[in-house]
């Protein structure tokens, strides 16, 4: 049985190899708000090591990417993060990283999926 630790370790592995620096921090902005839920923007930037202008506008894209599958909205302690329809966020998820054949090759090497890439 793989721990969360594992887990974790894994995905940011995993995002380490994804080849757009876009996709690669947006990976990274879901990972930490899918565990934490809810966040500040000065957090979430610092942790990040980015400007919260990059991260806001970030936040705002990846909003309009993932549509009504998640909810992604500000309260009086920051912003809080809730998937809507996990299954539909899942295949945006996906769809984010449909065009990296790196990304591609390294999941089905962790997931003992092997095949042909072709």
């Amino acid at each position: 049985m793989i721990t969360n630790k594992a887990r974790n370790m894994m995905r940011e592995l995993q995002i380490a190899f994804i080849t757009s620096p876009m996709i690669r921090r947006w990976m990274r902005i879901l990972t930490i708000i899918e565990q934490e839920e809810t966040f500040t923007t000065i957090t979430l930037a610092d942790k990040l090591a980015i400007s919260q202008r990059t991260l806001v506008k970030d936040i705002h894209l990846i909003k309009e990417h993932f549509g009504d599958s998640v909810a992604i909205y500000s309260n009086n302690t920051g912003f809080r993060f809730a998937e809507i329809d996990r299954l539909m966020y899942q295949e945006k998820k996906e769809e984010l990283l449909d065009q990296d054949a790196l990304y591609e090759i390294l999941e089905r090497i962790f997931y003992g999926d092997f095949a042909d890439l072709d």
